[in-house]
């Protein structure tokens, strides 16, 4: 039977034979095993620190080591009941702690061939998908080159024809007048509305744009003032300002 499965006890210089139970009478001696220490088998054997370090002779009380023979001075307290059932208890804790060692291992076996063998599928699968893309793939042509000729940007026209130069006259004065004193300014009439209507507040184009600031909303087709006042109004909406309207009409010919 091994070591790690019961602890030994080795019973020297037997005077009388001894049954279980019975207490041991003369001298004995004790095998050290795994995880013993002095004071432990003192307290085993009913003795002292002390009384072991000088039976023993030991130099270093706190040094012992497995497999070394202690003789156990004076064990008339201690049977073989007593050792046996301590050696039982030991030698069980041991099993039971190499038996989950043991599982733990397995365990830790069967992790790392999982995690290999699914590093392997992954690699595999690699493998076929680039193959599959290899196949796939179309051979390359050559490139011809190609002349692209570049038109310039469209600009929206919304004049409904060609630009009247002299201002429509009305009931109220000219269009012009009405345009200034309804808010209009002399360069909003010039950039604004003579390219787009000509000045007439009548003014309808192909795409259906009306009036004097060419538009598809409803002030576009009311009076002169009120026309002034949308386009104002569209100015400041859109372009945060008259002038900013006037810039970005005179950049792109349209706004």
């Amino acid at each position: 039977m091994g070591k790690s499965k019961e602890a030994i006890l080795a019973i020297a210089g037997l005077a009388t034979v001894m049954t279980v139970g019975q207490p041991i009478v003369q001298a004995a001696t004790y095998t050290v095993q795994q995880g013993d220490t002095l004071s432990a088998l003192a307290e085993k054997f009913h003795l002292s620190v002390e009384e072991l370090v000088q039976t023993n002779q030991l130099a270093d009380r706190n040094l012992i080591f497995v497999d070394q023979t202690l003789e156990v001075p004076n064990p008339a307290t201690v049977t073989n009941t007593d050792l046996k059932a301590e050696a039982r208890a030991k030698a069980e804790a041991i099993a039971q702690a190499t038996v989950e060692q043991a599982n733990a291992e397995a365990q830790l076996a069967q992790a790392i061939a999982k995690q290999q063998a699914e590093a392997a599928d992954a690699q595999q699968l690699v493998v076929k998908a680039e193959a599959a893309a290899a196949v796939s793939k179309p051979t390359p042509q050559p490139v011809q080159p190609v002349q692209v000729a570049v038109k310039p940007a469209a600009q929206v026209v919304r004049s409904a024809a060609a630009p009247v130069a002299v201002p429509v006259a009305s009931a109220g004065g000219s269009t012009y007048q009405q345009f200034i004193a309804a808010g209009g300014s002399a360069s909003m009439w010039h950039q604004i509305v003579v390219p787009e209507s000509g000045g007439n507040p009548h003014a309808v184009s192909a795409s259906g744009h009306r009036g004097l600031g060419q538009t598809q909303q409803a002030w576009g087709a009311g009076s002169v003032a009120q026309q002034t006042q949308g386009m104002l109004a569209y100015a400041n909406s859109r372009y945060g300002s008259v002038q900013g309207a006037l810039a970005f009409r005179s950049a792109h010919g349209w706004w």
